[in-house]
């Protein structure tokens, strides 16, 4: 009798083991393909987001040199002005741009 209600519960077992496990699978690849659309539409929006960031900040490196120029150039002809030669007895401004 023991065998019998053993054979019947693996039986069972493999029923639902062979029939439950295609929709399974089906479902497993739904849930991964919608993550994966997911992380692809992430992915290209931080990918646009870097880009964008990037341009930013050469923009602003480029102001950054501009400026410096400027303050460079108004300092040469406060110094000329008054009778002093550049560099000598002032403070310079050092605004060096660090480039990676």
């Amino acid at each position: 009798m023991v065998l019998y209600e053993l054979a019947i519960i693996i039986l069972l077992i493999a029923i639902v083991y062979f029939c439950a496990r295609p929709f399974v699978e089906a479902y497993t690849e739904k849930m991964k393909t919608q993550y994966k659309a997911v992380d692809s539409e992430k992915a290209d929006k931080l990918e646009k987001r870097i880009n964008a960031l990037e341009g930013e900040i050469l923009d602003l490196r480029q102001q950054l040199k501009t400026v410096q120029e400027s303050a460079d150039f108004a300092l040469k002809i406060v110094q000329e002005e008054s009778g002093k030669s550049p560099g000598a007895d002032s403070e310079k401004i050092d605004l060096k741009l660090k480039t990676p």
